[in-house]
Order: C-alpha cells, then sequence, then structure tokens
C-alpha cells in the first residue's frame, strides 16, 4: 500500500501541468521580497485598524506576501492564541496528496466527469489565510482542463465554488477570500465564525468530499481563561476530555462535515496518538477506515512535532485486516515509506497510543502478547509525588550520612536497571544538589503522610525521564521523589521479579513501540503511570514469589541482611556506585542491564 501511496504521488508530482498550476512566487512591482514581508505591515492595536491595514495592503501585495508579513507582524503570545501559524505550501501539497486526489481520480472518469469534479465539496474549517482552499481549487482545475472544459483560467473560476472555508479571525477570512479572488473567485464561500461552536458548519454536515486544514494547537489547560467556552466545547464533542488540545475537536468536527466516502486529513500534533488526551478521538476514528498516518518533518516556526491521519469516512468500521500506512514527509513535501500496519492492530494497542502500532510492527510477533493481560493485573501504578508534594519535600530534605530515623531519598536521575546509585551521585532536586539525601521520618509524618507511607513499604520504582526502562526495589526505608514512577505489587506477587521483567530487553523494546511517542527528542522519554500499567503480560504467574523469574532474580544464597527501615537498630551503609538496590541478595545478571539483584 506504501508504495502504491508513494507511486501516485510522484506521478503527480511529475506532471508538468501540475506544476504549472502549484503556487508560483508572485512579485510585483515595488514588492520586497517575502523574508522582508514583515516591513509591509505596521499593525494598529485593535482589529478594526488592522483589519484596515490587511484591505490596504491587499490593493498593491499578493494576498500570500500579504498573509506572510502579518503573520511575522503578530507578537509571540499573539500567534499563539490565534494558532497563526501557516502552512508551507509544500506540506499543503501532501496533505492534499493523500485527502483530496483519491477523490479526484474516483471523479474524474466517465462522460459525466467534469459534473462530477464540480460537484466536490472541499471544506478547511480553520482556513487561515486560504492555502489549502487555492490549492485545492487549483487541483480541481487541473482534472477540468483536462477534459477540455474551459482555459486555465475560466477552469480556476469555476474550481474555486467547490471550496467553503471558515474562521474566527476576520483578518484571516479577509486574506482567504483575496486568495480566492486572486485566481477568478468571488470569496463567497469563506465565512467568518466559530466552526466549533457557531452555525457555520452546520449546514455543510455530512455534505463534504475532503475536510483538510491545519487548525489551532492550543493545550485545553490555557482555555482556563474562557470557562464558559471550555464548558460549551465539552458539551459539544465527546473528544473533549482530559487536556484536550484544540485540533482534536476539529478533527470531530470534520468527522461530521465528510459524507460517506469523503476524507478527513488535518493537521494536529503528533501527540494526538500518543496521549491519553487523544483516547476519545482515536476510539472515533478506529470507527471509521484510517488510510494513512502522516508524520510531518520542520516546515514551522510553532516548534511542535505534527502529523495527519488522513482518514476515510464509512458507515461501518473498516475490516481487521485493513493495511494502514505511515509515511514521513520531508520539508520539501517529499514522502518516503515509515512502515505498515493494519486497522486490527490500532485497535490493539493500548488506549491512546496508536502510533505505537508502526513500530510495534517491526517487534517478533511474540513481543506482543494479545491475553488481556496488564501489568495493572499485577501491581499498582502512581507517580510518587504530585507537584505540591515535590515542592513540600525540598525544606525538609538534609544532605547529611543517614541517621537511624532518617529516610533515604532518590529520584529519576538515581535509578539504574536493577541499582540505585544513592551516595554514588549527588541527587539533582529544584536546583540543589545533595550528595546525601535523606528526609526525617517523623517530619514526613507531620507533613506529607502519603510519601511516608511509600516511604515505609516495599516497592519498585522506575525511572520518569531516561532514555529506557529502568526499575529498581526500594525496600522500606527509602523515598521516590519527583519524576519517578512508583509500583506496588499487588499480593503474591515478586517485587523483584518486577523489577527483573521491567529491566529486560525485550520488554524495553516492547514500551518503546508502544509509548515511545512521548519522547522529548535525542532518545529520551517521558515514563508515567499510565503507560508502564498498560505494558501486556504475556502471563502474570511469571512474576509470582516463587516462579521462575522470582527465582532468578532472587539469586542463589542471601547475604547478611542489615536493617533499612528507620526503625531498626542500626542504618545500613550508603550503597557504592553499582550496589544492589535491594542490599541484601546479590545475583548474577543474564545479561549487562537485564538482572534484577535482591530479594
Amino acid at each position: 500500500m506504501v508504495e502504491r501511496y508513494l507511486a501516485k504521488v510522484e506521478v503527480e508530482g511529475s506532471s508538468p501541468f501540475a506544476r504549472s498550476l502549484k503556487p508560483q512566487p508572485v512579485r510585483r512591482p515595488g514588492t520586497p521580497p517575502a523574508q522582508g514581508g514583515c516591513s509591509l505591515l505596521r499593525l494598529g492595536r485593535t482589529r478594526a485598524s488592522r483589519l484596515a491595514t490587511i484591505r490596504a495592503a491587499l490593493r498593491d501585495h499578493p494576498p500570500d506576501l500579504v498573509g506572510i508579513a502579518y503573520e511575522s507582524a503578530l507578537s509571540d503570545r499573539e500567534r499563539r492564541d490565534l494558532g497563526a501559524f501557516y502552512t508551507p505550501w509544500p506540506t499543503v501539497e501532501a496533505v492534499l496528496d493523500a485527502a483530496l486526489e483519491p477523490l479526484l481520480d474516483r471523479a474524474a472518469t466517465g462522460p459525466d466527469a467534469p459534473a462530477r469534479l464540480l460537484s466536490l465539496r472541499v471544506v478547511d474549517p480553520a482556513c487561515g489565510s486560504g492555502r489549502f482552499l487555492v490549492a485545492a481549487a487549483r487541483r480541481i482545475a487541473r482534472r477540468l482542463i483536462e477534459h477540455r472544459r474551459g482555459s486555465p483560467g475560466a477552469a480556476l473560476a469555476r474550481a474555486s465554488s467547490c471550496v467553503r472555508g471558515i474562521d474566527a479571525d476576520p483578518i484571516a477570512v479577509e486574506l482567504a477570500r483575496a486568495a480566492l479572488r486572486e485566481i477568478g473567485g468571488d470569496g463567497a464561500g469563506v465565512a467568518c465564525a466559530d466552526a466549533l461552536l457557531d452555525d457555520a458548519a452546520s449546514g455543510l454536515a455530512g455534505r463534504c468530499d475532503a475536510v483538510v486544514g491545519n487548525p489551532p494547537f492550543i493545550d485545553s489547560e490555557r482555555s482556563t481563561r474562557a470557562p464558559a467556552r471550555r464548558a460549551r466545547l465539552r458539551s459539544r464533542f465527546g473528544s473533549a476530555r482530559g487536556n484536550f488540545d484544540l485540533s482534536t475537536l476539529f478533527v470531530e468536527l470534520g468527522l461530521r462535515l465528510a459524507r460517506v466516502g469523503g476524507r478527513v486529513a488535518l493537521i494536529t500534533p503528533r501527540r494526538l496518538l500518543a496521549s491519553d488526551g487523544g483516547r476519545a478521538l482515536q476510539a472515533m476514528a478506529l470507527t471509521q477506515r484510517p488510510v494513512a498516518w502522516l508524520e510531518l518533518a520542520g516546515g514551522f516556526d510553532a516548534g511542535i512535532e505534527t502529523g495527519v491521519l488522513v482518514i476515510e469516512r464509512t458507515d461501518e468500521p473498516g475490516p481487521h485486516s485493513l493495511a494502514v500506512a505511515r509515511v514521513c514527509v520531508d520539508e520539501r513535501g517529499v514522502p518516503t515509506p515509515g512502515g505498515e500496519t493494519t486497522l486490527g492492530a490500532l485497535r490493539r494497542m493500548p488506549a491512546g497510543y496508536l502510533d505505537g502500532a508502526w513500530r510495534a510492527s517491526s517487534l517478533p510477533p511474540d513481543c506482543l502478547p494479545a491475553t488481556g493481560v496488564t501489568l495493572a493485573d499485577v501491581a499498582e501504578a502512581s507517580d510518587a509525588a504530585t507537584t505540591d508534594e515535590a515542592y513540600r519535600l525540598a525544606p525538609l530534605l538534609r544532605d547529611r550520612p543517614p541517621r537511624r530515623t532518617d529516610v533515604r531519598v532518590v529520584n529519576t536521575g538515581l535509578i539504574d536497571p536493577g541499582r540505585v546509585l544513592w551516595g554514588a551521585r549527588p541527587l539533582r532536586y529544584l536546583k540543589r544538589d545533595y550528595a546525601r539525601p535523606v528526609v526525617p521520618l517523623d517530619a514526613l509524618r507531620r507533613t506529607l503522610p502519603r510519601q511516608a507511607m511509600q516511604a515505609e513499604a516495599t516497592k519498585v520504582v522506575v525511572a520518569g525521564l531516561a532514555s529506557r526502562l529502568e526499575a529498581a526495589v526500594l525496600p522500606p526505608g527509602w523515598l521516590a521523589g519527583k519524576s519517578v514512577v512508583v509500583l506496588r505489587p499487588r499480593p503474591g506477587v515478586c517485587p523483584h521479579a518486577l523489577a527483573a521483567w521491567l529491566n529486560a530487553p525485550a520488554t524495553n523494546d516492547l514500551y518503546v513501540a508502544l509509548f515511545g511517542g512521548r519522547g522529548f527528542g535525542k532518545g529520551s522519554m517521558a515514563i508515567g503511570p499510565r503507560q508502564v500499567e498498560r505494558l501486556p503480560l504475556a502471563d502474570a504467574a511469571l512474576l509470582r514469589r516463587g516462579g521462575p523469574l522470582s527465582r532468578v532474580a532472587r539469586g542463589v544464597r542471601p547475604a547478611a541482611r542489615r536493617g533499612v527501615h528507620a526503625t531498626r537498630s542500626a542504618p545500613e551503609p550508603a550503597p557504592s556506585q553499582g550496589a544492589p538496590a535491594t542490599h541484601g541478595f546479590h545475583v548474577r545478571s543474564a545479561g549487562p542491564s537485564a538482572g534484577a539483584e535482591g530479594s
């Protein structure tokens, strides 16, 4: 499927006629280059004055150049609030290759092809300066000319009637209308409205062949300044759950607007397929026919990794065997294959993390068990500390050799596979370094009772910021601080077997495949409790006390057990670098990073 998709894109991109209709740089007398466009505009403070400035600029300069100048003249805050990061032309064309071209191929057959082409409806519900609208009209015009239906100018004018745009920013609407007028249209198909809450899109429901565009990326937590609007969004959209991004609501809107057989292709942050906030929308997409996932490289000033989930609207869920391609699109709009999975594999992914399906497809078949058993069945996962608890812990920290009533403190930087580095590596906590960080247990009980309970229990800890899974067992007398996942084994589960399983290379490969989309780049991952607890298990009995992995993790002989609990008679010496986290049993690991130590 990937090869067929790429072959079609290559053919279309190599068409001389296609190139002739792609937007070309326009320079009018006295117009400076685009990179100097910001010097064209001096924006006033009021919306009315800005609109007057834009209209004056449009009398002397092409709309696309004015749009670039408008974006450049906005402050960083205004750009973020408006979502005004306009889409590069190569990215626009790549999205339309996936979303619109297949529809044009179907419409351009038979004697009634011209009528069918002109009956197509393409809508951009957050159209900005109208780049998607203009590019879509050009493609429809090209097909009309292939059927000898008028000159390029006349074909463009007719094709512009096939596109519709909506935007809440009146200046963007003015730019989009001007862009359509420049190719012969009248611009009447562009409305100034909030597509998510106003009725401007209601008349298009179920009538659109393609819903395309680049909606604003606005995290819902930034919408707290407008709680009434946020409440209205929650009442209207099923995907407005948790910390949703505004762009996900536009995808849900697109599914409402698209007719059966139509396609939705809207640019979103890549976290749409790799976050708990995307769960509801992903569930909706899986009831349709996902066609491809386009990963877009660069091209935006927003500093956010982006992608496009191309969805074909259908009356009934697609078959499990449906192939779904992953395509990587570079800054020039050139696609390359990035793997292939099936709709059935997407449906088996942990909720919220569909992007793992393409990475998991490269794993051996037995690495992704379908037993339905997950780590949540054998352990309870949570963050070691909330943000508030992390700040309240800071005044309690002491840097000293541990006393018999002290609790040692570790964070993500002190956890290695099967061991902790307390005393061998300094702990960095809220911009301060501690060589031997401890907290008095009585102060912990008074100030942070939940943390005191954690400190007095045996638990498995997982580094929250790391390039791979790193787990160790902490006995009573040790406290996990910020950026650490704490696992409390359920009755009958061996904590040492659990740590050994988490440290195994195969488990790490599985985690990276399923949840690697939460990475920070440069190989670093954000490892959280909601992700760890969704790791699938082939057999929960593997981790039971006395089971095969438990026996291996426990080793063959006990060392003298020293007291580690804060209430015991003598404090345990600080472990040297590489010492086992459990400070009791020593075991030879099966490999350099796979062994858990102690029991």
